[in-house]
């Protein structure tokens, strides 16, 4: 994904009062609070900065959402415009947490 919001990765990126996690460990997150933790911290940069880009989940989260209020679901938007086109047979998303997710690295 490539962004130019310039949002911060609260989790990631936040002081220690707002790191919610250490790097080595998934946690969910509740996405309202991180909006508002992501308004109380200054940006890398604003929008109509030029070309400039940051990644932050931020924004993925945020396109998630978008996503579920045009009433689609994530998943079947990744098949149906990702894995099926590009002919990604063993690809998936991640629906539950029975689901095998790899170690990050």
């Amino acid at each position: 994904m490539f962004h130019t919001s310039g949002l911060r990765d609260v989790i990631e990126e936040g002081g220690n009062k707002e790191k919610i996690r250490p790097l080595y460990k998934d946690i969910q997150t509740d996405f309202n609070e991180i909006i508002m933790k992501t308004k109380e911290i200054k940006p890398h940069f604003t929008s109509d900065m030029g070309k400039r880009a940051h990644y932050a989940n931020i924004n993925f989260e945020i396109l998630g959402k978008i996503i579920e209020i045009d009433n689609l679901i994530l998943e079947d938007v990744y098949r149906q415009l990702i894995f099926e086109p590009l002919g990604l047979k063993n690809t998936y998303f991640p629906v539950d947490e029975e689901d095998f997710i790899p170690h990050i690295y």
